[in-house]
């Protein structure tokens, strides 16, 4: 294997484990994006107080996070055809032991993030996609 294949292999392994966690750093973001509302204005993002355009606009270190957790949750909802778009890349991995480690993280992660969605345990994601 030359230099170049070994770099096309690592971008490979990367991206995949970048798609397989976009799903879990999803959850993380959007529960401490309000966690960090509620820091701010003391009151849970479930009692609909604060709108969090309104929470951006006042606080610019907030503003970052939201547009963050909101890219985050875009990229999530188009990672199911990034995956089928990886497909093609599955090759150069070790091997189809690493890629079936790598897809079963993602459909975990992303069925735990569907079942949060669902739920929605404290009204939060009704808050921010308001």
């Amino acid at each position: 294997m030359d230099s170049h294949q070994k770099k096309e292999a690592l971008f490979a392994d990367r991206l995949h484990w970048a798609v397989a966690l976009t799903p879990l750093v999803t959850i993380v973001l959007f529960y401490s994006c309000t966690l960090h509302a509620h820091l701010i204005t003391l009151s849970w993002t479930g009692d609909r107080r604060v709108d969090p355009q309104v929470l951006s606009e006042s606080f610019v270190l907030f503003g970052f996070h939201w547009v963050i957790t909101l890219s985050a949750i875009i990229m999530t909802s188009i990672s199911p055809i990034a995956w089928l778009i990886l497909l093609m890349q599955a090759h150069l991995l070790p091997s189809l032991r690493s890629y079936g480690i790598r897809f079963m993280i993602y459909i975990g992660c992303f069925s735990l993030a569907l079942w949060l969605g669902t739920l929605d345990p404290g009204r939060h994601l009704a808050w921010f996609m308001d």
